[in-house]
């Protein structure tokens, strides 16, 4: 039985890793039906959603804030912390990652999920990506299904 449950979790890792990459060809590639990107760190958390990314390193980000940095379709980003620690995420992003992201002008609103915005990713999404879209509408905030919306002229 603990056999069957690794090999159905690894198949579940590698359909995500697919997923993933399907995700970033989508997005370098500007694939109109593609207007929403989930980066999350949850292995199978939304597994079946259109537009996940599960980075495993901050090489994976660079490739997809290059990519989102050159995209016109895409409108909206979730970032998704499926962990008690709002900042577990923290170690990912890098200056790859916030230059390409910070370059896009089409995304519209930005929901970060259980990430805590006063540093780390949170906070060099909110200076490095916010702040440079003058197409920006919407920033949502939610802990664990506490969800706080900032439109227009948040700042």
């Amino acid at each position: 039985m603990t056999k069957q449950h690794i090999h159905i979790m690894d198949a579940t890792t590698l359909e995500i890793r697919d997923r993933s990459a399907t995700t970033l060809l989508r997005v370098k590639h500007d694939d109109s039906a593609l207007t929403k990107v989930t980066v999350t760190n949850a292995p199978i958390a939304n597994a079946r959603e259109k537009g996940l990314f599960w980075p495993i390193d901050n090489a994976d980000l660079a490739r997809l804030g290059v990519a989102i940095g050159r995209n016109t379709k895409l409108q909206g980003m979730n970032f998704f912390n499926d962990d008690d620690d709002p900042n577990a995420m923290d170690g990912m992003g890098g200056d790859a990652f916030f230059e390409g992201i910070k370059r896009n002008s089409s995304i519209r609103y930005l929901h970060l999920m259980n990430i805590d915005i006063s540093q780390g990713i949170g906070r060099g999404l909110l200076n490095e990506f916010v702040a440079n879209n003058n197409n920006f509408e919407s920033l949502a905030l939610s802990k664990f299904g506490q969800l706080q919306v900032l439109q227009n002229g948040w700042a």
